[in-house]
């Protein structure tokens, strides 16, 4: 602690101007490993973190867009995913290309699952 104690002082040093205004920071200065024992949480058991952002990526072809359609509506719809137990939340996909096909790919899964 006493080491996180300096570099704070040292950066307030370097930065005499900033004003903190004594409030607490919505972005709080932490050490890297504090945490490290916090239990985690996951919207789909053992495969995606809650409280995190989530990137897929892979060759084209490799199915990517269907796994996150796929995800996405299982977790919107609160239903196990592959046998996983799923927290039902809101989803934000973006879509990097290829938003055409999304819609085609969700009214499927709409047809499939109910």
């Amino acid at each position: 602690m006493n080491t996180l104690l300096a570099d704070t002082q040292r950066v307030q040093r370097a930065f005499p101007d900033a004003n903190t205004g004594g409030r607490l920071s919505k972005l709080p200065l932490t050490r890297g490993s504090e945490g490290y024992n916090v239990r985690q949480d996951y919207v789909i058991k053992h495969m995606l973190p809650a409280q995190s952002l989530c990137s897929i990526y892979g060759p084209s072809g490799s199915y990517k867009s269907f796994l996150a359609v796929s995800w996405a509506c299982h977790i919107a719809a609160g239903a196990a995913w592959s046998g996983r137990k799923v927290e039902q939340g809101a989803v934000l996909y973006v879509v990097g290309e290829g938003g055409v096909g999304v819609p085609r790919r969700i009214r499927a899964w709409e047809q499939v699952h109910g």
